[in-house]
């Protein structure tokens, strides 16, 4: 089966396909108990979306934890903060 393409996908889910992509991962997330890198993969290869356009699909709010894991794995460089 071919994967859905951007267009497809978001004449497929019919609502605001932000909400019900981020609710789908922080679903995954809370079942899984696993990353939000591996919840976004699993929901991909689950629900057939094209990796090209998962950035579009990612609120704010995931983007968010998604670089604060990637900072802690040490993917991305740590930015200094100043001691409260």
């Amino acid at each position: 089966m071919p994967k859905l393409t951007e267009k497809q996908f978001l004449e497929f889910s019919k609502v605001k396909s932000k909400k019900i992509f981020s609710s789908g991962i922080e679903t995954l997330v809370i079942d899984m108990e696993c990353s939000y890198m591996d919840a976004i993969i699993h929901y991909c290869e689950e629900n057939d979306v094209d990796f090209d356009i998962v950035p579009k699909l990612i609120s704010s709010s995931i983007k968010e934890k998604l670089q604060a894991e990637a900072t802690n794995l040490n993917f991305l460089p740590r930015v200094g903060t100043l001691p409260i």
